[in-house]
């Protein structure tokens, strides 16, 4: 969420940290090796174009978000687990991964206050 400040007159934009979680909506498993993602919203049934294949990285994201974790968060876990040097690195991947997850309705935003 972008805030505009206008104290002294200013009228930059600072971003308001934001903390991410998983809904109840979906659950990982691990089948022959692949890690799937699959919607168990209720009512509906299985479609199987709802499957989501995660790899080692989105697994580990899925996993962290059982807990609500700011993006920073999600890339310090990440980098840490897979041994990455640079932040940067992965940051857009992660960025675009927790979009397509809220977008799916599969995790949620929540402000930090």
């Amino acid at each position: 969420m972008k805030i505009n400040n206008t104290q002294n007159g200013s009228t930059h934009e600072t971003e308001k940290p934001r903390r991410y979680k998983r809904t109840s909506d979906a659950v990982l498993r691990h089948v022959a090796g692949e890690h799937l993602l699959v919607p168990i919203r209720s009512g509906k049934t299985l479609d199987a174009e709802l499957l989501y294949i995660l790899d080692e990285v989105g697994a580990k994201v899925w996993d962290s978000l059982s807990e609500a974790k700011t993006l920073k968060e999600l890339i310090d876990a990440v980098c840490e687990e897979f041994e990455v040097r640079e932040e940067h690195d992965v940051e857009g991947d992660l960025a675009e991964l927790v979009g397509d997850l809220i977008e799916q309705g599969l995790a949620v935003v929540e402000d930090v206050l």
